[in-house]
């Protein structure tokens, strides 16, 4: 699997367990909310037909408080004001916050090896420590992957 690739379960865990509660209770609402009103009138339709009716409300709802719990622990991650992002994105009307969210975070942090230090993904060396924080290419300096043998960039054979 590429690192690049999106791990799913590793994004689901990022929803916070409020989100998930939330998203339930809003789903399972929906449905005794519609269903309640279906008792209003005259001539109700079956009651699988009106679950029916209910489902995709239901499940678009959730899904956007969900969807605001992930943007609640993506911010977190990325070492942004979680609060403010949430708020953001859960008050800003036909998904726009949602979107600007997207558009706008940066990229994940992660830890130097060496000293701990939070980095931007694309730092290659800690500021801190100096430490490496990626393989490379003693001729020209390219990032390499472990394993390769020799540099993508200028093939200059790469040490063991």
């Amino acid at each position: 699997m590429n690192a690049r690739e999106v791990n799913l379960t590793k994004e689901l865990r990022l929803v916070p367990k409020w989100a998930w509660a939330l998203g339930a209770g809003v789903f399972l609402a929906l449905h005794v909310a519609l269903l309640a009103a279906f008792t209003t009138e005259p001539n109700p339709p079956p009651l699988v037909l009106q679950l029916i009716i209910a489902l995709p409300l239901a499940t678009i709802l959730a899904t956007l408080v969900l969807l605001v719990g992930y943007v609640n622990g993506d911010a977190r991650r990325r070492g942004l004001n979680a609060l403010l992002w949430t708020l953001v994105v859960a008050l800003v009307p036909s998904a726009l916050g949602l979107i600007v969210y997207f558009v706008v975070r940066p990229p994940i942090l992660a830890p130097c090896a060496a000293c701990g230090v939070v980095l931007p993904a694309s730092a290659n060396f800690c500021p801190k420590c100096g430490q490496r924080r990626f393989p490379a290419c003693a001729g020209c300096g390219q990032r390499t992957r472990p394993g390769d043998r020799y540099c993508s960039a200028c093939g200059k054979e790469l040490a063991a």
